[in-house]
C-alpha cells in the first residue's frame, strides 16, 4: 500500500501497522474460540488464524515478519546492512524450510512446507530489493 509522503510513519508507528495484520489474526483465533463454544469450526478458524498470523511473523521479507526485523535493525544499523541482514534471514530461512519440507515429502509427507519454502525463496530473487 503506498502511503502519502507529505505525511510519513515514524518508526513506531510504522511497527504498529505492520503487526496490525498478526495481531488481528490472534484476536480473529481469541474471538472464534470464544464465540466457537467449542465446535470444531471454531477450533479451525482459531487454529488457521494462529497459523497465518505466526507465518506472516517469520522474519522473511517481504513477510511482516521480515519488514519488522528491517525497521528494528534499521535502528541500530545503516541501512543497506540492516538489508543485508534480513536478506540473509530471509534467505536461510526460506532454504531450511524448502529442504525440511523436500525431507518430509520424501517421506510421504504433503507437499506444504516445501512449497511454502520454495515460495518464501522465490521473493527473495524477484525485481522488489528488502527495504524499499
Amino acid at each position: 500500500m503506498p502511503l502519502d509522503q507529505r505525511h510519513p510513519l515514524t518508526y513506531a508507528g510504522e511497527l504498529i501497522a505492520i503487526l496490525a495484520g498478526p495481531a488481528a489474526n490472534l484476536l480473529l483465533a481469541l474471538a472464534a474460540l470464544r464465540l466457537g463454544s467449542g465446535r470444531e469450526e471454531g477450533w479451525l478458524l482459531a487454529g488457521l488464524s494462529l497459523c497465518l498470523g505466526w507465518f506472516n511473523l517469520l522474519p522473511v521479507w517481504p513477510l511482516d515478519g521480515g519488514r519488522a526485523l528491517m525497521l528494528i535493525l534499521t535502528g541500530f544499523l545503516p541501512h543497506d546492512t540492516a538489508a543485508a541482514g534480513v536478506r540473509v534471514c530471509s534467505l536461510a530461512l526460506g532454504f531450511g524450510l524448502l529442504t525440511g519440507g523436500l525431507s518430509l515429502l520424501a517421506r510421504g509427507g504433503g507437499a506444504t512446507l516445501a512449497l511454502m519454502g520454495g515460495w518464501l525463496l522465490a521473493c527473495q530473487f524477484r525485481g522488489r530489493k528488502v527495504g524499499k
